[in-house]
């Protein structure tokens, strides 16, 4: 289900951020809201963990706590992400029964942060975007497909291949129209006949690309939410997890259920406080960029 959970992220993320720059037109104004939808959610989240959460279930004292290398890894490294990800703070969640790690669902926003640069540079393609993007999904489908030609790791090949197929709905112009859903059909039952061949992955994920698509876009209609909570179920939902098996024992449907209670006033919180704050800045932020990217045009060669 987690596995499952992270390509359907990156599929949707994959339509939606291709579909933001494609209505921006504008690369300074695509990087300032690429920008602050990462990274001032992230840094709130990093900073309540390290002087917050970390000081209060930390067994160490707190000369220890904050003495301890290992705390201002994890701070600097999750807020800048350009080193990977730093999963422990000294003594947190030492006993629990995933241990020690502080904020599990972080590993895949590098690849997240990739994939935003990725589509920033296939946007230099222009009309032959939509060509260079299918052939990068169509090749990425066929690492999946072919261990033994394996190019790049597993991980990273699902996790490009999800995005990428989202990139390339939006481009080939997929509405989610109900015309479609006999394509999403066939294609379910093409992987199914496949079952054992190395075909299948790609046709699932296919298939999976489009079932969603279809069902996002025609269960929100085209409209922006009140309050997009998303962002902030991902940021707290495992420090919050983490924390509550500290004190009590959970079987998963009781741990779910507790942690989406402690959620849902959180991620609104860092959305009202945090995020959309940060968001209404992505004009100041595009001025500014604006001037180097100019710059640099003007000194690359015709």
């Amino acid at each position: 289900m987690g596995e499952l959970a992270v390509c359907v992220f990156f599929i949707v993320s994959g339509y939606l951020v291709t579909r933001s720059l494609d209505q921006r037109r504008s690369m300074a104004a695509f990087a300032a809201a690429r920008c602050l939808r990462l990274f001032p959610g992230l840094a709130a989240c990093v900073l309540l963990a390290v002087f917050v959460l970390g000081p209060a279930l930390t067994p160490l004292e707190l000369r220890a706590y904050f003495g301890s290398g290992e705390t201002w890894t994890h701070l600097v490294e999750n807020i800048v992400l350009f080193k990977g990800v730093a999963y422990t703070l000294p003594g947190v969640f030492a006993g629990n029964p995933y241990p020690s790690v502080v904020n599990g669902s972080l590993w895949s926003l590098p690849y997240e942060a990739g994939a935003y640069v990725l589509t920033a540079l296939l946007s230099v393609a222009g009309r032959r975007a939509r060509a260079v993007i299918l052939l990068l999904s169509l090749a990425l489908l066929a690492d999946m497909a072919s261990p033994s030609l394996r190019l790049v790791s597993e991980t990273r090949a699902m996790l490009l291949a999800s995005y990428l197929t989202g990139a390339t709905a939006w481009h080939f112009g997929w509405q989610g129209s109900r015309r479609c859903w006999g394509v999403v059909a066939g294609l379910g039952l093409a992987a199914a006949a496949t079952a054992g061949f190395g075909v299948t992955i790609p046709l699932r994920l296919v298939a999976l690309a489009l079932g969603v698509l279809a069902f996002g876009l025609g269960f929100t209609m085209g409209r922006e939410p009140p309050a997009d909570i998303s962002y902030g179920l991902y940021l707290y939902g495992f420090p919050v997890q983490q924390s509550l098996m500290t004190f009590m024992a959970f079987n998963p449907w009781q741990l779910a259920a507790a942690s989406l209670l402690c959620l849902l006033p959180l991620a609104w919180l860092s959305w009202m406080c945090v995020e959309r704050p940060a968001l209404k800045q992505r004009g100041a932020l595009a001025a500014v960029l604006r001037r180097p990217l100019q710059r640099l045009r003007a000194a690359s060669p015709p």
